[in-house]
């Protein structure tokens, strides 16, 4: 249940390409599990700001303004993180070969 709810998240939100590596064509448990282990061991590679506000964002659908407050930066820091680091990631999955 856990897991369709991530999924729905990010497809709603603003890069669904990037995290559509999680969003299968098949409705096979095991691959689509499998696949959001190696987005979860990709962000590890990112650093921590960018990690903790993806992290934030996308798995815990917090808004940017209360990101901003918990790390303790402004709005527009969170958004310079999201961007980057959506960037980031998606190099790490590319060198990893995840394929979208």
């Amino acid at each position: 249940m856990q897991d369709q709810q991530i999924l729905r998240q990010l497809r709603e939100h603003r890069d669904p390409r990037l995290f559509g590596v999680l969003v299968e064509r098949h409705r096979d448990p095991v691959a689509r599990l499998d696949r959001a282990r190696h987005v979860r061991d990709c962000l590890e590679e990112l650093p921590p700001p960018y990690r903790a506000a993806l992290r934030l964002f996308y798995w815990l659908d917090a808004p940017v303004d209360d990101i901003a407050t918990l790390l303790g930066v402004s709005a527009g820091t969170v958004k310079s993180y999201l961007c980057r680091g959506r960037a980031r990631l998606d190099r790490v999955l590319q060198r990893r070969g995840v394929k979208r």
